[in-house]
């Protein structure tokens, strides 16, 4: 049967938090020393972080800041002036269960006394200690000026970045021709509330499809709203492969193939559902697609992600 290329994209942003505080001598928190000198603000992602997310799932591991005071620009690949890095522990993951759906990773990177010392600017996470920046920002006041915040000899920083990632909001359609006979499919996220490694949305992870066949599914049904999955019954794919990912692209293809003993239902195939990515998406196919043991179903399926639009 032929090959069918279906598309799904998720938007991505990140928000920093900025807290400095004082120890004693055991090194325990002096009550009523941490003080928070900005509110909460957004970042940029740059293009080098948008390419990480297409092979690995490493672009949340350390923080830097700096003094530098030049404009974040999506090109960037370092901070214009860096003074200190620190690494963190294992994001927090978390998922908004009302709309607009999304799932965080939150992460605290604690910068120990000495370590970030002075006037800092700018701050940006990333995969390496210097540069490798997947997002970059300009420190700003609460109504969004550049400023600096002083950290000094004595005090402990942390730096706390949010990451999300949202899920679709409307769903894509298309056509497709198989033996001559016209199918519209349509795409829509799935489980936007399910936080799972295998059966939902995970982060962080990279866009490749989830390397367990079992979890990309084809059945006799159809999708259901984006908090669920497609009805019917299941039957799991019987192989899954996932093309290179091609730098500035922004989007990945994997394959699923349904061999000759996977999917032959008397009604056809109404859907499938596919983890890639961060996320999950379902898609309908109608009239259904009519499958028997004498053939073998590959479907190509593209999963793209860009930055939120404010």
């Amino acid at each position: 049967m032929c090959v069918v290329k279906l598309n799904t994209e998720q938007a991505v942003e990140g928000w920093f938090s900025v807290e400095k505080f004082k120890v004693d001598s055991n090194g325990n928190e002096i009550e009523g020393s941490r003080h928070k000198p900005v509110p909460d603000f957004r970042n940029l992602i740059t293009n080098a972080g948008l390419d990480r997310m297409g092979a690995y799932a490493d672009w949340l591991w350390y923080c830097q800041v700096g003094s530098g005071s030049t404009i974040a620009n999506v090109s960037d690949t370092t901070l214009a002036a860096r003074v200190g890095s620190a690494s963190g522990p294992t994001p927090v993951q978390a998922m908004q269960s009302t709309a607009p759906y999304y799932i965080s990773a939150t992460t605290t990177y604690r910068f120990a006394i000495g370590t970030a010392v002075g006037n800092l600017s700018e701050v940006g996470v990333g995969w390496a200690e210097t540069g490798s920046l997947f997002s970059r920002a300009l420190i700003v006041d609460g109504s969004g000026v550049p400023t600096t915040i002083t950290v000094l000899p004595d005090e402990i920083l942390d730096v706390t970045y949010q990451f999300r990632c949202y899920a679709p909001t409307a769903d894509v359609m298309g056509t497709i021709v198989l033996r001559g006979v016209t199918h519209t499919w349509t795409s829509r996220a799935a489980m936007v509330t399910s936080m799972n490694i295998y059966q939902g949305w995970y982060m962080p992870r990279g866009a490749w499809l989830m390397s367990n066949p079992g979890v990309h599914q084809a059945t006799d049904g159809t999708i259901g709203p984006v908090t669920g999955a497609p009805t019917g019954d299941v039957t799991a794919a019987s192989s899954i492969s996932d093309a290179a990912y091609s730098s500035g692209s922004y989007a990945r293809e994997g394959t699923l193939t349904f061999g000759l003993n996977q999917a032959n239902y008397a009604t056809g195939i109404g859907a499938i559902i596919t983890v890639h990515g961060i996320g999950v998406s379902q898609i309908s196919f109608s009239p259904q697609i009519m499958k028997t043991s004498e053939d073998v179903l590959t479907l190509v399926v593209k999963h793209s992600w860009a930055r939120k639009t404010l």
